[in-house]
C-alpha cells in the first residue's frame, strides 16, 4: 500500500516504504503509524516490524529455522507422528491424533530465541484449517521442546483459524521462542494447519 504524506501548502507527496537494517543485515520493514495528541493533532510515528516466516522465507538468520516439536507439553503419553511441510508458499503442522486420554500436540518453533523487547504483539496469518477442534494457540515461550505450551508468556487470546492472529507481548521482554502449536485431545482426528506468514510488530 503506498504512503502518502501531506506537505505544508497541502500537496499529497507519495513516499516509498521504509526499511532499516540491522548489524546483522537484516532488513526489517518501517510501517507508518499515527498518534493523536491531547490537543487533537495528528503526528506521525513509525514502529518497526520483523518478520520470522513469510510464504517459504524462515528468516535463518533471526528465527535459526524452525524446529518441529511433538508433544507441546510436560504430561506425559502424548502421541508421536506427524510432520512439518515446508515450501514456497505455507508451513504446514500436521498434528498426530491422540493416542491416549492425554491428547497429542504438535508445533513449529523458532529453533532460537528472540528478543521480543521492542514489539508490542506476535502475529500469524492461517490460510487454512481442517478442523477447529483441539486448542491452536501463537505463543512466546521460554522453551522449545515439549514444555513449549507450559512456558509459554504469552499467547493469542483465541484458537487460530483461518486468518490473522494476534499475541500481546507488550508485558514481556527479553528472549523467547516464538510458533505456533496444535494440541488434540483423545479421540479426535489428527489437525492440519497451514500458515503464509509470522511476524513481530
Amino acid at each position: 500500500m503506498p504512503i502518502y504524506d501531506i506537505t505544508s501548502t497541502g500537496v499529497s507527496v507519495k513516499q516509498k516504504e521504509v526499511f532499516d537494517v540491522n548489524s546483522a543485515g537484516i532488513a526489517s520493514k518501517i510501517k507508518e503509524v499515527y498518534d493523536v495528541s491531547s490537543a487533537g493533532i495528528q503526528s506521525k510515528v513509525f514502529s518497526s516490524e520483523m518478520v520470522l516466516y513469510d510464504s517459504g522465507n524462515e528468516y535463518n538468520a533471526v528465527t535459526g529455522g524452525f524446529i518441529y516439536n511433538i508433544g507441546v507439553s510436560t504430561t506425559s503419553g502424548y502421541s508421536i507422528g506427524g510432520s512439518l511441510t515446508r515450501n514456497a508458499v505455507y508451513m504446514q503442522i500436521n498434528c498426530p491424533s491422540a493416542t491416549s486420554e492425554t491428547g497429542g500436540g504438535a508445533a513449529a518453533i523458532t529453533s532460537d530465541k528472540i528478543d521480543l523487547t521492542p514489539f508490542s504483539r506476535c502475529c500469524v496469518n492461517v490460510v487454512y484449517l481442517n478442523s477447529e477442534r483441539g486448542t491452536r494457540r501463537l505463543r512466546a515461550s521460554s522453551s522449545k521442546n515439549s514444555s513449549f505450551a507450559n512456558n509459554s508468556a504469552a499467547q493469542s487470546s483465541s484458537h487460530l483459524a483461518a486468518g490473522t492472529h494476534y499475541a500481546d507481548i507488550s508485558n514481556i521482554s527479553g528472549m523467547y521462542y516464538v510458533g505456533v502449536g496444535v494440541n488434540t485431545p483423545l479421540n479426535i482426528s489428527s489437525v492440519t494447519l497451514r500458515f503464509n506468514k509470522l511476524w513481530l510488530e
